[in-house]
């Protein structure tokens, strides 16, 4: 009797108690301490699950703390990209305004002038144009005139010693 006793007793998942305590005074020491064994043992258990859905929940919620860095992070930069375009869309508006403008002008002689005056360097007949050098274009062309001057000399004098 005391096997399916045993039996029984370690079936159950109940929180009460296995055995009634009133029944626990007419049970031989062996099935008192079998049942008290199974009392620590659920015990145990109980307490082991709370700590296993614990753990579940933890992990859970620090999996969607994760998720939600994760997707504000791209959010964000989604949000700055989308800010740069906007500027970007913008300033191509601009110019597309600007050069639709510049389209318009073309068949007009006085922007023709104005384009052949900066561009080409056309003038009208009896303008004069005074063009004022930088210090740095200076120099380069001092030292182009230096070496075309050096150049034309050693030009002579080939050409002086072949005739």
């Amino acid at each position: 009797m005391s096997r399916l006793r045993r039996n029984h007793i370690s079936r159950t998942q109940y929180s009460d108690p296995v055995i009634p305590p009133e029944e626990m005074e007419n049970l031989s020491e062996e099935d008192r301490e079998l049942a008290e064994r199974i009392e620590k043992r659920k015990s145990i258990n109980r307490k082991s699950r709370i700590r296993r859905k614990r753990r579940t929940v933890t992990v859970l919620v620090l999996v969607f703390a994760l998720l939600l860095t994760m997707c504000s992070r791209e959010i964000v930069r989604l949000k700055a990209e989308n800010r740069a375009l906007k500027k970007q869309h913008a300033q191509l508006e601009e110019e597309r305004d600007r050069l639709t403008k510049e389209l318009g002008k073309v068949g007009d002689k006085d922007y023709i002038k104005e384009q052949a005056r900066k561009q080409l360097k056309l003038l009208d007949p009896g303008e004069k144009m005074f063009i004022f050098e930088d210090g740095e274009q200076k120099k380069e062309k001092e030292e182009e005139t230096e070496e075309n001057s050096k150049d034309s000399g050693a030009e002579k004098e080939k050409d002086t010693a072949d005739e």
